[in-house]
Order: C-alpha cells, then sequence, then structure tokens
C-alpha cells in the first residue's frame, strides 16, 4: 500500500482517510442507484486523502471508480469497492498500531 511513517505529524496526516470510512457507505448505495454524482464526490475524497498519504492502492482504486462514474461506464466496481475496503481497513490498523506503540514508549 505504500503507506510511509515518520513522526507523530505524520500519523496525524492518516486521520482524514480514516474519517473517510464513515463516507465509504455511502458509496455502495450509490452505485446500486446509479447516483454517479454521489459515487464521484466519495470517491474524489477518497482518492485525494489517500494521495495525501502515499496508500496507492487506495488511491488507483478510488481515482478508477471516480473515472468510470464521471464516464457514466461503472465497470468492476465490486472489485474496486473491496480493494478500498482493504485499504481503508489496513490504514486503520496501521494506526491503531503505531499509536499503540507510541503509548508503550511513553509509558
Amino acid at each position: 500500500m505504500g503507506l510511509q511513517y515518520h513522526s507523530e505529524a505524520h500519523l496525524r496526516d492518516y486521520q482524514p482517510v480514516v474519517a473517510q470510512i464513515e463516507l465509504f457507505p455511502h458509496i455502495v448505495p450509490a452505485i446500486a442507484l446509479k447516483d454517479l454524482s454521489q459515487v464521484v464526490q466519495s470517491a474524489h475524497y477518497l482518492k485525494g486523502s489517500s494521495a495525501n498519504v502515499g496508500a496507492k492502492a487506495m488511491h488507483s482504486a478510488a481515482a478508477q471508480l471516480e473515472k468510470q462514474a464521471q464516464q457514466n461506464q461503472l465497470a468492476q466496481e465490486e472489485e474496486l469497492l473491496a480493494e478500498l475496503m482493504d485499504s481503508l481497513h489496513l490504514i486503520r490498523g496501521f494506526i491503531v498500531y503505531r499509536k499503540s506503540q507510541q503509548s508503550k514508549r511513553s509509558v
């Protein structure tokens, strides 16, 4: 996934990506309902947040989903959604792990 870690400040940079997890449930029904503007918007947010933290797999999947929705040609959306969800879970796990490591060092 290309995650990088340099400092506690950098770890905070991942928080917006984790916040995107809350937007993720909006993508699934939007795809089912063919609400392409919602798909574009949610995918765009995920794409930007993931680029900011170097989450390459998430960025790629979000970019593909956004582009397909813009062109009204959704294809492989199930696979792209699965890839996005996997990436979101990896990032969340990474943050939890790093925070636990920081807590151990500060004790």
